[in-house]
């Protein structure tokens, strides 16, 4: 036993010693860099998609010793930010770690409130969903009670990571599966590790073939911490809001969400060997290339789907971090992906990374305008509305990759949205024509410098606050989804009219849609509800109407109030109380306090105003010196 031990404590030791001997990530700027350098760096295999950063000063990169030979080489000029990026991410992990799990801790003990709705005639939300949200302010996500930071560097080990996704299934065995094999032959990673899988739903033991299903993914990079954490502070919030929170508890009632929490098992197994305190650079798989020495060896499982494989934005060396392998689909992650994929019928897909501040889609392997030619549908309407909607607070940049970041051939995004027919480079994609994304995730502009593959640990929870919204709303896309929006003015001027909406369909399973509106003040004596609304396609909007009629009694400014209620097939998706009122058009108007009876033609006697007033300070009278005498006639 004690020879097994020295001997696993000498292999930690030497492999950490050839880490810092062979390898020294830089980070680095480019100042300004031209069109031409940035194509020249795609060229040279520099991933330009997940840690590339461009600020004021210009172009900032993250690089292995052997990607800085390749620049210096080409004669591009850069200046170092920082020597030594590990020494740099693993220092701050270990000086802040301590701190930002006790603050971690103190915020759950406060409270956290949503933050205000904008000036709207709403009243009181009976039934929500963060998709209605219009406030000024992003929502101020509570944090989970079980969320917490792991040891390495703020980061969960693979073992670590295992471990949430089974105290998970102890705490809700009623809500979440338990860890199983993505794999449906049961093949593993290239060092002989199981890629795990869980769902979230009602029934969580059993696939239900009418309930749309959504996918999300982390740690396809090693070394992108945010990709994994901010899945496990998201399924941790739906864990532990299920059934409390009515608009949570009807998603996973209804619908199906899968989390592969970690792809690149190998890899981030790797990182936590050589550098255990965080920061370790692994980007790849662990597949020995024979093309360098250095742990850059390995291959990247985002340029390893077929969908145009092998075009621009991949490189040919083993060395560079942005290797496409032999042939795509080379690697068992990719394929383990690839036939889990297959194997379910997913609406909308999120594949975590980060930390570049971005939503990016496809396609990403090949030019638009070639597709455009080809008169390939990108599904560009549908990409922007969710894209809006999904970056409205975090103001990530959005878009296919090839026009916000940089052109990146065989990525999971392109070949799961892709035909089953071959394009002009690479395999077929997957025929499902599955919208996907790779959300970015980073701290923003202000918090660029805490950022980065390895976030300063305080940072952790904030980045994964910032991805809250686009996975909720990955979730509401997928299923039988539309919005409400009230097209009536607060202001009731006649007595009969209708109360004007709008239905926006926004999902991505079929489905009929029912408003039911229902008087709530007394003086509503009639209202209709809109029929019924089939056969809406995605995007569609359609106004619909309430016929109403007010008692005559009514006053002006009194309250109108009734009930909204917009459904689908399964049951509510909002609800909410509206106020309106009534300011009937006046026809005349006078002040006698300020004109007396000026404005007034009297006839049979005097007129005038006197302090005897029902309300303010003067009154009209037509006898202001006294009691009239019998039978006389004013007007």
């Amino acid at each position: 036993m004690k020879k097994i031990l020295l001997s696993s404590i000498l292999l930690c030791l030497c492999l950490q010693a050839t880490y810092s001997q062979n390898l020294n990530y830089k980070r680095i700027i480019i100042n300004a860099p031209s069109h031409d350098v940035i194509h020249t760096l795609s060229d040279l295999g520099m991933d330009l998609t997940c840690g590339a950063v461009i600020n004021s000063q210009g172009l900032q990169l993250e690089l292995s010793k052997d990607e800085l030979k390749r620049v210096k080489n080409k004669g591009i000029a850069y200046n170092v930010l920082i020597d030594d990026l590990t020494k740099y991410y693993a220092d701050r992990a270990t000086k802040n770690l301590p701190n930002a799990i006790q603050e971690l801790e103190a915020q759950k003990t406060s409270l956290h409130a949503k933050a205000g709705f904008g000036k709207t005639s709403v009243s009181n939300i009976l039934f929500d969903n963060i998709g209605q949200y219009n406030g000024c302010d992003e929502i101020n996500w509570p944090t989970p009670t079980n969320f917490k930071l792991g040891s390495m560097g703020g980061c969960f080990t693979v073992s670590e990571t295992l471990a949430e996704l089974d105290l998970m299934r102890s705490l809700y065995p009623n809500i979440i599966s338990v860890k199983t094999n993505a794999s449906p032959t049961n093949q593993t990673t290239l060092e002989g590790r199981t890629t795990y899988y869980v769902r979230i739903s009602d029934n969580p033991d059993i696939d239900e073939a009418n309930e749309p299903e959504t996918l999300y993914t982390g740690m396809t990079h090693s070394r992108e911490v945010s990709s994994l954490m901010n899945l496990m502070y998201y399924m941790w919030y739906i864990l532990e809001n299920y059934g409390s929170d009515p608009a949570i508890t009807s998603l996973v009632n209804n619908q199906e969400l899968y989390f592969i929490p970690i792809v690149n098992s190998d890899g981030l197994a790797y990182n936590e060997a050589v550098a255990p305190n965080g920061g370790g650079l692994q980007r790849k798989n662990r597949r020995d290339t024979g093309a360098c020495s250095t742990y850059t060896d390995g291959i990247d499982l985002n340029r390893n789907f077929g969908y145009y494989w092998g075009n621009g934005g991949s490189s040919t060396s083993g060395c560079s971090e942005t290797y496409r392998g032999t042939t795509y689909f080379s690697e068992p992650e990719s394929q383990i992906v690839r036939d889990f994929f297959l194997d379910h019928d997913f609406k909308l897909v999120l594949n975590h990374h980060s930390f570049k501040n971005a939503m990016l889609h496809g396609y990403a392997g090949v030019d638009p305008a070639t597709l455009d030619a080809a008169g390939v549908d990108r599904r560009e309407d549908e990409f922007a509305k969710y894209n809006h909607d999904m970056t409205h607070f975090n103001r990530y940049a959005y878009g296919p990759s090839t026009q916000i970041s940089a052109l990146n051939s065989g990525n999971m995004n392109d070949w799961m949205m892709g035909p089953a027919v071959a394009g002009s480079t690479g395999g077929p994609g997957a025929g499902k024509d599955t919208m996907a994304w790779t959300p970015e995730n980073g701290g923003g502009s202000e918090a660029a410098s805490s950022s980065g593959f390895w976030p300063n640990p305080l940072l952790i929870d904030d980045i994964a606050r910032r991805a809250m919204r686009a996975n909720f709303l990955a979730a509401y896309f997928s299923g039988k989804y539309a919005k409400i929006i009230d097209l009536s003015s607060s202001n009731v001027t006649d007595l009969s009219g209708n109360f004007n909406f709008g239905i926006e369909y926004l999902g991505q399973t079929d489905s009929d849609f029912t408003l039911t509106v229902t008087p709530i003040s007394s003086n509503i004596t009639s209202l209709t509800s809109p029929s019924v609304q089939s056969g809406m396609v995605t995007l569609e909007q359609r106004n619909v109407s309430a016929p109403f009629t007010l008692n005559a009694s009514i006053q002006p400014n009194d309250a109108i109030e009734f009930k909204v209620a917009l459904s689908n097939d399964d049951g509510i998706l909002y609800e909410a109380n509206i106020i309106k009122y009534y300011t009937p058009t006046i026809l005349f108007e006078d002040d006698e306090e300020t004109n007396g009876i000026s404005n007034w033609t009297a006839s049979g006697g005097s007129w005038g105003t006197t302090s005897d007033a029902f309300s303010g300070t003067l009154a009209i009278t037509d006898s202001p010196a006294g009691p009239y005498n019998n039978n006389e006639s004013k007007t």
